[in-house]
């Protein structure tokens, strides 16, 4: 059957008006972007003249907060396009939470006071217990209040900010005592914070590895607590029977095959169902930690979907490729569900390893892809340098290509890969062999070491970490050119023809639109036979559906 826009009804019209207004305003955004982009080599530093980044210099290779060695592991933008950065500062003989917060110009931000109210401070640094804290996470709410996770003398510990950098009181954590900042306990020893994340409904959830005595040795688990939006736990997330404590956090039993080794869990991510991704290292034997990922419904129990590589993970996939050290540290989901990891591997290289919904392996990527990476079924190993490497930070662009950061030698280091996996030699950066992906950034002679990785609304990237100012460490940022957005390929022109057809792409639109799915999406449609686009479902380039997610950021079926 053959429809036609005249033959649709009133719902079906609305939903073509609206799909319509959808697409002409990302091709509007878009073309605005371009018209406002100074051109510079992706990968480059921001050098756009003042005001710029930075004065134009697009670095700030130190900025102290503390009064002694300062860390920074976490960084995070604002919706104004302020940038947060927060780690752990020396502070006389303990260590603090500290903050800083740059305007989109890389100047200080005299309107984030913090706690104590300084006037045009811009920085600050506070305790949560008597004397160790750090701040390894940072989320930024809709509302534009800041959340912190981090580790403070051997527990979790989180802080609500208001925007101007106050406590938030109305964050009072699981006593109701706590006041804007609290710690929480989740095993029997020390526990280590790494990941957290937030729900569409302002729930919390928070990852890291907690202690738990193992014949008498305590050994790392992972463990997870979820939050309500006040800071209490949620006891509705009741987690896997038999692993105490429950009621809203606890740990896992053992994820890999080795009970004598620690498993640590480093990141976590949401999926648009409300499912929780974790991923982390196990043993699947007793000598090379593999790449471990489980996956919770929403309640907190294992999904038995998530079948992992082997098909029978039953929540649980533990992948290893190499017989080598793997160490995930990042974990994000793609809007067409497939489940992206970023990895160290052996100390020498960067590794990314996408997995299907369920788990199992993505063949489509790493095979055959245009790339100077090696790699296979469902990965991508990337050598930035001969030399020593440890991936620290991985950002997933809205045009489907990855971002994987961190540190080479003494230097931050990026890649960039295409979606398939295949390097994208546009993103040149700094380096001096040309057009192979990779950039090394160094801002002094000691050592600099990437943690994180942001991405702005106009694609320039935003890297930060610690670096040597000669006697200890200071932060350091740098903002890089993005260079053109492959999401620019986004059209009203679905099926590629060069023409927009109410016979064609618009319907194919509304009936996207009105949530069908598979071959119904194109059935019936005739397209012209200059097409580019004319199939749904088959991951090729010729995929429609693959061209909406991709290129226009469509979350699909």
């Amino acid at each position: 059957m053959v429809f036609h826009v005249a033959h649709l009804g009133l719902m079906a019209k609305r939903a073509l008006h609206r799909t319509t207004a959808r697409f002409a305003s990302a091709v509007s955004a878009l073309l605005l972007t371009a018209s406002f982009a100074y051109a510079q080599v992706p990968g480059s530093l921001d050098t756009t003249p003042f005001p710029g980044f930075a004065s134009g210099n697009g670095v700030i290779p130190s900025f102290a907060v503390g009064t002694g060695d300062d860390k920074a592991y976490a960084t995070a933008i604002q919706a104004d396009g302020k940038i947060v950065m927060a780690g752990g500062c020396a502070t006389g003989v303990t260590r603090s939470m500290c903050f800083v917060r740059f305007n989109a110009d890389g100047t200080l931000d005299d309107t984030f006071d913090g706690p104590n109210a300084t006037a045009g401070n811009g920085k600050f640094t506070f305790l949560v217990n008597a004397f160790s804290n750090e701040v390894r996470a940072l989320v930024i709410q809709p509302d534009q209040k800041i959340l912190a996770l981090g580790t403070c003398d051997n527990k979790f510990c989180l802080a609500r900010l208001n925007p101007n950098g106050s406590f938030d009181p109305s964050f009072v954590g699981p006593n109701g005592t706590g006041a804007g900042r609290f710690r929480i306990t989740i095993g029997a020893d020390d526990d280590v914070a790494e990941a957290m994340a937030l729900q569409a409904d302002g729930r919390i959830i928070v990852v890291g590895s907690c202690k738990v005595d193992v014949s008498g040795t305590f050994r790392s688990r992972y463990c997870i607590a979820r939050l309500n939006a006040d800071g209490s736990f949620d006891t509705n997330f009741d987690g896997l029977v038999g692993n105490p404590p429950a009621d809203g956090r606890f740990l896992f039993g053992l994820v890999g095959q080795s009970a004598n080794r620690d498993e640590v869990a480093n990141a976590v991510a949401i999926q648009s169902n409300g499912r929780i991704v974790i991923a982390g290292t196990c043993y699947e034997q007793p000598i090379f930690p593999d790449i471990c990922v489980v996956r919770l419904s929403s309640n907190g129990r294992l999904d038995s979907s998530f079948i992992g590589p082997a098909g029978n993970g039953n929540g649980k996939a533990i992948i290893d490729f190499f017989n080598v050290d793997d160490f995930p540290r990042a974990v994000t989901v793609q809007p067409d569900g497939k489940i992206l990891i970023g990895s160290a591997r052996g100390g020498a290289e960067f590794i990314a390893v996408r997995l299907k919904e369920n788990g199992s392996l993505d063949t489509e990527f790493g095979n055959g892809a245009a790339s100077s990476a090696s790699g296979g079924l469902g990965n991508v190993r990337v050598s930035v340098i001969n030399g020593f490497s440890n991936l620290t930070s991985m950002v997933l662009q809205n045009d489907g290509r990855i971002l994987l950061g961190g540190t080479c030698g003494t230097s931050f280091c990026v890649t960039r890969l295409h979606s398939d996996g295949g390097i994208d030699t546009a993103f040149d950066g700094t380096l001096a062999s040309p057009a192979d992906g990779k950039l090394l950034l160094s801002f002094g002679a000691g050592t600099n070491r990437l943690t994180s990785m942001a991405l702005q609304s106009d694609g320039k990237i935003v890297v930060a970490g610690y670096c040597d100012n000669g006697t200890n460490h200071d932060f350091c940022i740098a903002r890089l050119n993005g260079g053109p957005s492959s999401a620019r390929q986004c059209s009203l022109d679905i099926d590629g023809d060069g023409k927009v057809l109410a016979t064609t792409d618009m319907l194919i639109g509304t009936r996207v639109a009105l949530g069908m799915t598979g071959s119904a999406v194109i059935g019936g449609i005739t397209v012209p036979a200059n097409a580019t686009r004319d199939q749904w479902g088959t991951n090729t380039s010729r995929d429609i559906r693959k061209f909406l997610v991709s290129q226009c950021g469509m979350n699909l079926p």
